[in-house]
């Protein structure tokens, strides 16, 4: 991919592609009514760049490729799955993984899909050895740390329970009235914590328990062709998981019942196929296998609040 120069915004570097707008920025899509996000500064921790919780109940753009100069990123998705392109690598990550970013990584969430969740972290890691306090921690502790973090090569690795709950602790406590005195010193503790339990948890193999036979299934509806979507009948007898089995594996890997999660496939198609070509709305309503353009349109409307030929009048 052919790149402009960098541009600076906030502690991101982005990369963005000739021929983009650039209108899409990272500030405004990280403030959102279904993002919260937090900078730890004020708390005494500047080395956390920014830390978050989002639960998407809608699809938002993708962001663009950017790289964190000196800052480790990483996102532990909880619902859904989250889709990354790494250095020109396509990377799937599924509930109970961490998705981790080294400085030198040019990367960017692909896809930002409804029903999913994650937190995610920027860590700033010092920039030498002689860097004292980084995480209030002795100069000897936190070049050891940090070495460790840097070590970590894998992208995608399984997360332990403890290391998602230390996420909501440090929430919880971010949030408490009752620390007082002991607030700065929890903080500090709580992050910590979970960087130590990241780095453990990139050196072991840790099962996240969702059937491999699910996990086909989910990738056998995001890539299917338009008119072949498997129903539900048809998913649990290629799969050989019960219906509930089969149910709670999708919510935990796209957030959504399988019939739910078709469907924001087939939408997602047709909101592509009404901004990007001139084809009429009835044959668009058929290639994804509706039974009828009213039924397309009905559901359309239900789906992203406007019926399809206004939609595309908006995107043209």
């Amino acid at each position: 991919m052919k790149l402009k120069k960098a541009d600076e915004v906030g502690f991101c570097r982005y990369l963005r592609p000739v021929g983009t707008s650039g209108s899409e920025r990272f500030d405004r899509i990280f403030t959102n009514e279904e993002r919260r996000t937090l900078s730890l500064e004020d708390e005494g921790l500047p080395e956390i760049a920014g830390i978050g919780y989002s639960r998407y109940r809608q699809s938002h753009p993708s962001l663009d490729l950017h790289v964190h100069p000196g800052t480790i990123e990483i996102h532990i998705c909880l619902t859904g799955f989250l889709r990354f392109e790494i250095d020109g690598r396509g990377v799937d990550v599924h509930p109970g993984e961490i998705c981790l970013t080294q400085p030198s990584c040019r990367h960017r969430l692909v896809e930002n899909a409804k029903g999913h969740s994650h937190f995610w972290m920027l860590v700033r890691l010092p920039k030498s050895r002689q860097d004292r306090d980084w995480l209030g921690l002795p100069s000897d502790e936190a070049s050891h740390l940090a070495r460790a973090l840097r070590s970590i090569r894998r992208n995608v690795f399984a997360a332990a329970p403890s290391t998602i709950r230390a996420f909501q602790t440090l929430f919880d406590d971010i949030d408490s009235r009752s620390l007082n005195r002991l607030r700065h010193l929890t903080l500090h503790t709580d992050a910590i914590r979970i960087l130590l339990s990241i780095f453990n948890d990139a050196r072991r193999k840790i099962a996240t328990f969702i059937p491999t036979a699910a996990r086909e299934a989910v990738k056998r509806i995001a890539h299917t062709p338009d008119s072949d979507i498997p129903s539900l009948s048809r998913l649990t007898r290629e799969t050989g998981l019960d219906r509930n089995k089969l149910t709670r594996s999708f919510k935990k890997l796209t957030g959504l019942p399988p019939r739910a999660y078709a469907l924001s496939v087939r939408m997602a198609r047709a909101r592509k196929l009404l901004s990007q070509s001139s084809m009429p709305i009835c044959v668009i309503s058929d290639q994804l296998g509706f039974s009828s353009p009213a039924h397309f349109a009905s559901q359309f409307r239900q789906h992203s609040g406007m019926t399809p030929s206004r939609y595309r009048t908006q995107k043209h």
